[in-house]
């Protein structure tokens, strides 16, 4: 598969095409994949997003292949993923996951934060308790948690 979106809707006639992900996106955007598919009930809380014939055990694999995926040793495993990406979603959700992605890339200059030690404590024990990589990805998915409710 190229990395071209193969649309499901009709192709658009003016505009960017959809992308799929590239090699060098992967690794910087698997992890914001896997935090909005492991969200509960993803797919009945975004309907839009996703086709009628994608299930709960779809987004499991897809979930699977990102996490499991690694460039150095499999390149073709990009492919699959992509391939599955594109069955799952519609178009307007990639459109709108593409979207999350790119506000993400430019969310990426850093800030700092003056926390005190005692929260900076407590904020790494709920990381820890919540297996997240980085207190960042922990605000983050508060943060995605607060606007779906």
């Amino acid at each position: 598969m190229n990395s071209e979106w193969q649309y499901h809707d009709e192709v658009p006639k003016s505009g960017n095409r959809l992308a799929l992900l590239s090699l060098s996106e992967i690794e910087q955007y698997k992890r914001i994949l896997v935090n909005f598919l492991k969200k509960k009930n993803v797919t009945t809380n975004y309907p839009e997003s996703f086709n009628i014939h994608c299930t709960e055990s779809d987004i499991d694999e897809i979930i699977m292949q990102l996490n499991n995926f690694d460039i150095s040793v499999n390149s073709n495993g990009l492919s699959n993923i992509n391939c599955e990406l594109n069955k799952c979603f519609t178009d307007q959700g990639w459109r709108d996951i593409r979207k999350r992605l790119s506000q993400a890339k430019k969310r990426k200059q850093i800030n700092h934060l003056v926390l005190s030690k005692a929260l900076l404590k407590k904020l790494n024990e709920i990381r820890i308790e919540k297996k997240f990589d980085s207190i960042e990805q922990l605000l983050e998915d508060w943060i995605d948690e607060e606007r779906v409710d």
